[in-house]
């Protein structure tokens, strides 16, 4: 019976690991706040402290010695969002001469799915081991070719896939540690629309690549009593280095395909996590989280024949998460949660702000519940809305990869809003222990 258990656990991490491909989210930044259903139900509060799931081992291994037994869990989230742009007097800059940019409006957005997954099991009665598969990074956006920004962006795709072993200790009643590795899998697409003439059809390009690389996560918790906890939760940096390809078609010249590389740091993150149960049926939980954002300086891809770095200046800025969460145990089979989570863009102005991540501040109200169906099988559900504060942008770029760019005589100006911009998140969990 057991090994059925496990081998059913396995097939569940399987296949809902291959549903992070499909990852589809507007986020701050491009990192991801969803790991967890009662996560969403909370907007994220408590980072791992509740101990009622085991998504401990993405936010804060150290508490998942507040597991007992054996747990699989399997996560689904749909994203929708709203993304419309606005155009307010886009420019191209030839020779001297400044037009304005024809092409329409085009909401960017693409809704899809979000899985996560967890095994955690007690080999020991200090001790817990546990495993995830997450999306910690991800971001799309996919506007048609005659779009007023289409020089800026088409479609802008970048993935990941974090393979997550880790462990846990509880050295006392009140102390906790944990620590595990990061498998990361990442895989971007860039692609654009090529000026080529005021009078000209424009060219394409496309700009695709993919790398393994490597990090940890550490944490730890203290536990003041069994209603009061605090936790700190630590996310090491991970390098990727793509190699792919770029594909240049409609120029005249210059057309095929060459080999292309870039390199991107994903930044630390740095949880810190508090619970307190101020009433048997009551909880509270509050989370920070700050990001180092500021490693994102630039996108730079290099070309196997030589040709000029394509450079994009970012110039991102360390941001912070703040969150709140509530739960209330309604009856032994039913709990709810209430949430909501201010999230800090760590994009420092309009000049800044890239179409293919238009990121602002944005603030986060979320519900949730959760039905205990039999005594070792729980389905969470929940449901976040996300606000994005209306965000401007008058980002130049350089229509042309050579020596001329740094003259700056043929360039693109983006100027417009992404207003009212948003996103909805529903997930569906199903928790089973043995």
């Amino acid at each position: 019976m057991v090994e059925s258990s496990y081998r059913v656990s396995i097939n569940v991490l399987w296949v809902t690991s291959l549903l992070i491909f499909s990852s589809s989210v507007l986020c701050g930044g491009f990192q991801i706040s969803i790991q967890t259903v009662p996560g969403i139900g909370r907007a994220a509060a408590g980072y791992g402290l509740v101990g009622d799931d085991a998504s401990a081992v993405f936010y804060n291994p150290a508490a998942l010695t507040l597991l007992q037994d054996t747990q699989i869990q399997g996560g689904l989230f749909y994203v929708t969002t709203s993304l419309e742009f606005e155009n307010q007097g886009s420019t191209l800059g030839t020779l001297g001469q400044t037009v304005p940019t024809g092409g329409v409006n085009r909401d960017g957005s693409e809704d899809g799915p979000i899985a996560a997954t967890y095994l955690v099991t007690d080999p020991a009665e200090r001790f817990r081991v546990g495993l995830g598969i997450t999306t910690p990074f991800g971001s799309v956006t996919d506007y048609k070719g005659d779009w007023v920004g289409r020089y800026h962006a088409l479609r802008s795709e970048f993935k990941t896939i974090d393979i997550n072993p880790s462990f846990a200790v509880r050295f006392n009643d009140h102390f906790s540690i944990g620590a595990g590795m990061s498998i990361q899998y990442a895989d971007a697409t860039l692609s654009r629309a090529v000026f080529t003439g005021l009078q000209l059809p424009d060219g394409f390009v496309r700009v695709e690549g993919k790398d393994w690389g490597l990090g940890y996560n550490v944490g730890a918790m203290y536990e003041a009593n069994q209603n009061t906890r605090f936790g700190v939760g630590f996310r090491s940096t991970i390098e990727q280095t793509f190699d792919g390809i770029r594909k240049l078609e409609g120029v005249p010249g210059l057309s095929g395909t060459v080999g292309a590389k870039a390199r991107l740091k994903l930044p630390e993150t740095l949880y810190i996590g508090a619970y307190h149960q101020v009433h048997p049926r009551w909880d509270l939980t509050a989370g920070i989280r700050w990001t180092n954002w500021s490693r994102f300086e630039e996108i730079r891809i290099r070309f196997a024949d030589g040709s000029p770095d394509d450079v994009t200046p970012q110039n991102w800025e360390d941001s912070w998460t703040f969150a709140l969460g509530v739960d209330y145990r309604y009856n032994p089979d039913w709990t709810f949660r209430a949430g909501y989570s201010f999230d800090e863009t760590p994009v420092p102005s309009k000049q800044f702000r890239t179409p293919s991540m238009p990121d602002n501040d944005n603030h986060w109200l979320a519900v949730g519940a959760s039905y205990k169906y039999r005594k070792n099988i729980v389905l969470d559900l929940g449901y976040t809305h996300v606000f994005y504060e209306d965000a401007e942008i008058e980002n130049t770029i350089n229509l042309v990869s050579s020596n001329l760019a740094s003259l700056g005589i043929f360039t693109s100006t983006l100027v417009g809003e992404y207003e009212s911009a948003s996103a909805d998140v529903v997930g569906a969990q199903l928790r089973y222990s043995f």
